[in-house]
């Protein structure tokens, strides 16, 4: 298992969407994390492998792109 000197964490209550070509690179490296509050501080309570991928087309993307700069949504 290769593992980096330091990981990144983002959170949001929505999901990462990344371009293919940048997904081998993911999942070789990513992990799913989830945390616990302990002692006033976010910690690292389990981590996980990417074990779930669904695709969205180009023309998906534009689309809500489209909608949300038109002030269809302003998240």
């Amino acid at each position: 298992m290769n593992i980096a000197k330091s990981y990144v964490r983002i959170d949001h209550y929505g999901k990462l969407l990344i371009p293919t070509n940048m997904l081998e690179k993911l999942l070789e490296h990513a992990f799913v994390a989830d945390t616990d509050y302990v002692d006033g501080k976010d910690v690292l309570s389990k981590l996980e492998r990417i074990d779930r991928v669904k695709v969205h087309s180009a023309d998906e993307v534009k689309g809500i792109l489209m909608h949300q700069e038109l002030g269809g949504n302003s998240d």
